[in-house]
């Protein structure tokens, strides 16, 4: 099976964003799902709202259409919330929602604080498809391969939720699991989006699994969490 054939296995995809119109990685996918022919619709926050977890909405919210774009002056959780209640597509259509696609790694705000993996426990309550993509470089021309690599992983367990960090360009990404013991130290590192703090562990067996979700970040190699 190609990477084409493995994302056309979804009628629809919704890409749902917190760092607004003006994400390059998120413009990208956007563009790539267009050119395989495949229903594409693109949720954007007016504004980057990182790190506000699943945040919604206490007063109405405003939807701006630029073609198959929309632009709400809320919050990332606003916008699949939105879908879900009024397009209701999810259940008529096999619908994959991917989250986030930015291009800065949310783990320094840890996995469950940034709104690209917090999402996916509203995806699991409304039992939709979806998975999240937080990549710490600019994709660009390694976003096809990524993605067909992503969809292949998830498409072996879709009743699964996973959040993938990508951290470097290449197709292999580590399953992992949540890192827990005492923090070390706190590493400055560069990113495209300027300079980011990355917590790190201790590196020794007793405080640092060597598959555990901060062992890959420090080591900057791509991994994926599943989200429970």
């Amino acid at each position: 099976m190609t990477g084409k054939e493995k994302i056309k296995i979804y009628d629809k995809i919704v890409i749902i964003t917190d760092d607004g119109k003006e994400s390059i990685n998120t413009i990208n996918l956007l563009n790539y799902i267009r050119s395989i022919n495949i229903d594409v619709e693109l949720y954007v926050t007016k504004s980057p709202t990182s790190a506000k977890s699943n945040s919604i909405s206490l007063k109405p919210f405003k939807i701006e259409k630029c073609g198959s774009i929309s632009i709400l002056d809320g919050f990332p959780a606003d916008c699949f919330l939105y879908h879900i209640f009024n397009k209701r597509e999810h259940i008529e259509k096999n619908v994959l929602f991917i989250f986030g696609v930015n291009e800065h790694n949310h783990f320094g705000y840890s996995n469950y604080i940034g709104s690209t993996t917090s999402l996916l426990i509203l995806a699991k309550h409304f039992k939709v498809n979806a998975l999240s993509i937080s990549a710490e470089l600019f994709l660009n021309d390694f976003l096809k391969d990524i993605l067909n690599e992503i969809i292949y992983i998830y498409s072996k367990n879709p009743c699964n939720y996973y959040s993938f960090n990508i951290n470097e360009k290449k197709r292999m990404i580590n399953p992992s699991v949540p890192t827990s013991g005492l923090i070390d130290k706190y590493q400055e590192i560069d990113t495209v989006r300027g300079k980011h703090i990355c917590i790190s562990y201790n590196k020794e067996e007793t405080n640092c699994f060597c598959k555990s979700d901060i062992y890959f970040q420090s080591e900057r190699k791509n991994y994926y969490l599943e989200v429970i």
